[in-house]
């Protein structure tokens, strides 16, 4: 396990809701891209991942500014290669963790998992 504030996919998160097989918020329950979105949303924005949910805005209710969403970018990177950088032209200020869990999906296709 890293250690630090540092999370990456292949981490294992320690908490009562996620980990990096299966993520569930509420009752959604899905893999390891919204798994590893979370990590990045958590490590750039520093809320814990326990207490993220998919319908929160990046902007709005995490408060995240441009130094934060260029740290998501990297990390989601990091995490996933072949994904192009995060860029205005997908974000807006009322973008939500799940509207990023699906483009990610979207754009590394069906095998993003």
């Amino acid at each position: 396990m890293n250690q630090g504030n540092d999370l990456s996919v292949t981490d294992t998160v320690t908490t009562d809701t996620v980990t990096t097989d299966t993520v569930t918020t509420d009752t959604v329950t899905t893999d390891a891209v919204t798994a590893g979105v979370f990590a990045a949303v958590s490590a750039a924005s520093d809320f814990a991942v326990d207490v993220l949910t998919l319908d929160q805005s990046l902007a709005q209710d995490l408060d995240f500014d441009s130094l934060m969403f260029t740290e998501l970018a990297d990390r989601l990177v990091d995490t996933w290669p072949d994904l192009p950088l995060l860029d205005k032209g997908v974000v807006s200020p009322t973008t939500t963790i799940g509207d990023v869990i699906g483009w990610v999906r979207e754009t590394l296709g069906d095998g993003a998992a």
